[in-house]
């Protein structure tokens, strides 16, 4: 199961999409180190978009329709808070730091939304 679960993360997607993983597991860590030292903090709101964004961008890269689904989803609530919190203060609490990249990325999920199981 576990086999196969990485050669399709591999060999199944474009090849973008693991860098994009990868760059996503690392962000998560470091949103992790960075909040560690903060706990129960509004930095913690940050670190819960990149779990979902994460989370949903490894089973992307299996070709998870439901997967990209939820990576979509996910964005346009982010986007939401980050257009609502704009000139206010408090974006930085409650819209993630990376809304914009995720935006693009989800253009590269609709690009290859055919190819989705």
């Amino acid at each position: 199961m576990s086999n196969s679960f990485i050669n399709n993360f591999i060999r199944k997607p474009p090849a973008l999409f693991p860098w994009v993983a990868l760059f996503h597991i690392g962000m998560l860590a470091f949103s992790i180190w960075s909040a560690s030292s903060l706990p129960l903090s509004p930095i913690w709101i940050d670190v819960a978009w990149m779990v979902l964004y994460t989370f949903s961008w490894i089973f992307i890269c299996n070709m998870k329709r439901w997967a990209a689904w939820m990576y979509l989803m996910v964005t346009i609530a982010d986007l939401a808070c980050w257009m609502v919190f704009h000139n206010d203060p408090i974006k930085q609490d409650y819209a993630s730091s990376l809304v914009l990249m995720n935006v693009l990325f989800s253009f590269f999920i609709l690009a290859y939304y055919k190819k989705f199981s």
